[in-house]
């Protein structure tokens, strides 16, 4: 399986997005809460989030299989909203994600 970790472009948003809130469904349940963020973000919120943050996609087959996001302040880079599709979970693609994301804050004292 050849998985490529690419920087979203904002045409992968709205598929960025669907996924997040395919992703987020479960914890949604567990909690008995589908008001939780990543379940209720919009597409604008997400575009002004992409103009501040770099989003990172894992793209298999032509298709993103996964996401994550991140941003620096004050020398701390903010990690966050790692997403596989659950077909794909458990492969490695998330791990991969981290990997690049952290390297894109290498010059960040925390992350």
């Amino acid at each position: 399986m050849n998985i490529d970790i690419l920087k979203a472009q904002k045409s992968d948003l709205a598929a960025i997005l669907q996924l997040q809130k395919n992703c987020y469904l479960s914890e949604a349940a567990i909690y008995n809460d589908y008001e939780i963020r990543p379940l209720i973000q919009s597409l604008e919120s997400l575009e002004d989030e992409y103009k501040k943050s770099i989003i990172l996609k894992s793209v298999i087959n032509g298709e993103i299989a996964g996401s994550i996001r991140g941003y620096e302040a004050e020398g701390t880079a903010y990690i966050g909203k790692l997403i596989v599709r659950s077909d794909y979970q458990n492969k490695g693609i998330g791990r991969k994600l981290m990997d690049v994301i952290e390297t894109s804050f290498k010059d960040c004292k925390r992350i």
